[in-house]
């Protein structure tokens, strides 16, 4: 064993603390800004479409260049990218803080998702290479919890933080945390496995991200026109990939079953749970009149409760298998996106809080083995392409549950004749009756990803 490799293993724990405080940040930034929208479009002066692409434009930048990072990990080594990575993140985030206009604003927002990229492609290719395989599962559930924490606690963060300290505060209070991160990293990370020899591929990289670029764009603004003009660039990278002899996105990994269909169902989670979350702070504030701190402390139950029932659910992983925690997981979510559906004008928040904790619950047990099936089922040699793919179907999960909510929203809202504008709702029923149609759709998803679970499971028996 070389002396970096030695240096990992001695140092295991507080190179999951470093990855951890990455993969939270960058994840978090991805959806805390959702609730502080209508402040920032107040302090900006600029309508609520505009201030939209403060959120997408982070979206779309960390997956273009997710692969990219991935990739030169598993090329050039770690350490050094982790570090550049809290860097940048760093600086975007001061940037954002001190934004005077909506652009400047959305600029320091890509210059940030260039930082979280690095953070969120090669945290888990870190903890593989660190962890022994008898510990892999609880390391990267631990890890895969703070990922699905961040993603969903934005919401409860961002109203917390908006109410209290207004909208700069949910970007500059990376700022120190971002620079514990990049000393920490200089600190305990080695440079990992590298493999010098292979080639990048500079041609694949750049099709690669103008496909993610209007694929999350076409997606995000619901336009046909925008997701068709992708072909043409997909079947440009399809060919580009074929001539190279070290491709960015290894094909082979995509033949692994287990890999495939724990994307897959990690993919409809988080469709189904991002639906619920887009459309929920505008429950709570526009239909129930909370403040957004109150609406933020609301959503901090189901964050809460998948922290704790994760951790528990990784650990559980490593010793009887993740067949039955998946599956139990994403059904129990399942049941709670159905009690979802039933709640309105009146319901107790006591329901609400029940049905939320149900809903962390359940993700928690279930997105901490799963991960951790994921990065087990590939070579070692892959882990950095490996986590970047499963980050970015984490991402594109996110984008597809929101558009498919604001589809449904629109489509329900229009077809009754009332107004779309989410920040001006005119009729309350009309809002429940589409909130409804969002929640049935979230439940149909997640009761998908449970059959594919159960389908990995036969897969898994058959070759046993």
């Amino acid at each position: 064993m070389n002396g970096n490799s030695d240096m990992n293993k001695n140092n295991k724990w507080l190179i999951l603390i470093n990855v951890v405080i990455g993969t939270f940040m960058a994840t978090l930034d991805g959806s805390i800004v959702n609730v502080a929208l209508p402040s920032i479009s107040a302090g900006l002066y600029i309508d609520i479409t505009t201030v939209q692409w403060v959120v997408t434009s982070y979206l779309i930048t960390v997956s273009s260049l997710l692969l990219v990072f991935g990739k030169l990990s598993d090329i050039y080594g770690r350490r050094f990218l982790y570090v550049f990575g809290f860097v940048i993140f760093s600086l975007g985030s001061l940037f954002c803080g001190i934004s005077r206009s909506i652009w400047f604003l959305v600029g320091s927002r890509v210059l940030q998702a260039i930082g979280a990229a690095v953070l969120m492609s090669i945290s888990q290719a870190i903890i593989s290479d660190t962890f022994p395989k008898e510990e892999r599962g609880k390391a990267l559930g631990i890890s895969g919890t703070v990922v699905a924490l961040g993603n969903l606690a934005g919401p409860s963060v961002g109203g917390i933080l908006t109410g209290m300290f207004g909208w700069k505060s949910i970007f500059l209070i990376n700022i120190p945390i971002g620079i514990a991160g990049a000393i920490m990293s200089l600190r305990v990370l080695s440079d990992g496995s590298k493999n010098k020899t292979e080639q990048f591929d500079y041609k694949g990289a750049l099709m690669f991200s103008v496909c993610v670029i209007f694929i999350f764009s076409g997606a995000l603004r619901m336009s046909l026109i925008t997701l068709l003009a992708s072909l043409p660039f997909i079947i440009m990278f399809v060919m580009i990939e074929k001539k190279q002899a070290s491709p960015i996105l290894d094909a082979s990994l995509f033949r692994i079953k287990l890999f495939r269909m724990g994307l897959a169902s990690a993919f409809l989670s988080f469709i189904a749970s991002n639906a619920i979350t887009i459309i929920m702070p505008f429950y709570l504030q526009s239909v129930r009149g909370l403040t957004p701190a109150s609406a933020g402390l609301v959503l901090m139950s189901f964050p809460l409760a998948m922290g704790i029932s994760a951790p528990i659910s990784g650990y559980m992983s490593d010793r009887i298998g993740y067949k039955v925690l998946t599956t139990a997981g994403l059904s129990i979510a399942s049941c709670a996106y159905l009690g979802l559906y039933f709640i309105n004008t009146t319901t107790s928040f006591i329901i609400v809080y029940i049905l939320l904790i149900l809903m962390g619950i359940g993700l928690g047990i279930f997105q901490s083995p799963n991960n951790s099936s994921i990065m087990s089922s590939v070579p070692s040699k892959c882990l950095g392409v490996a986590a970047s793919v499963n980050a970015l179907g984490r991402n594109l999960g996110m984008v597809s549950g929101i558009t498919m909510a604001m589809a449904i929203y629109s489509f329900k809202m229009t077809s009754q004749g009332l107004s779309e504008n989410l920040e001006l709702i005119e009729n309350v029923q009309g809002f429940i009756l589409s909130m409804k149609a969002i929640y049935m759709a979230a439940f149909v998803v997640a009761v998908l990803g449970v059959i594919i679970t159960m389908l990995r499971i036969k897969e898994i028996d058959q070759i046993q």
